[in-house]
């Protein structure tokens, strides 16, 4: 695994709750709402509001496409979410697994890191580029 690739986690994550978010907002944007006057059926004949929804099949058809794309892109974010948290759990040493989890799963710096671990941020990122390098997995 590398760097770069660890770096991505959180970007990955809030990528995947955008798309999420659009694919409600697809799914639901294909209903179109109009108000209306109308009476009742019986005598008094009372004038009402109503509201009346309708799908709009060309609408429909055209997000139908974009939920299809954007789901097929979720699994993929959620692919590479997988790869990253399986790495990180598959790491024994539990000082470097932890360093890991902070700096990559919860996004902090070295020296965040560092001063919840009793580190410096020096020892921190040479502790990281150490562990990816020396292939320890």
């Amino acid at each position: 695994m590398k760097k770069e690739e660890l770096n991505k986690y959180i970007v990955l994550k809030k990528r995947v709750k955008k798309l999420q978010s659009d694919i409600v907002e697809l799914e639901c944007g294909d209903v179109i709402a109009d108000k209306v006057k109308g009476s009742d059926k019986e005598h008094p004949y009372i004038i009402r509001n109503f509201t009346i929804q309708t799908k709009v099949p060309e609408v429909a058809e055209r997000n139908k496409k974009y939920i299809v794309k954007k789901n097929q892109e979720v699994e993929e974010l959620k692919s590479r979410i997988r790869c990253i948290e399986k790495f990180i759990d598959g790491i024994e040493d539990i000082h470097i697994k932890n360093i890991f989890e902070y700096r990559f799963l919860k996004g902090m710096t070295c020296a965040e890191v560092g001063k919840e671990l009793g580190y410096s941020h020096g020892r921190i990122s040479q502790i990281v580029a150490n562990y990816l390098m020396t292939g320890n997995r």
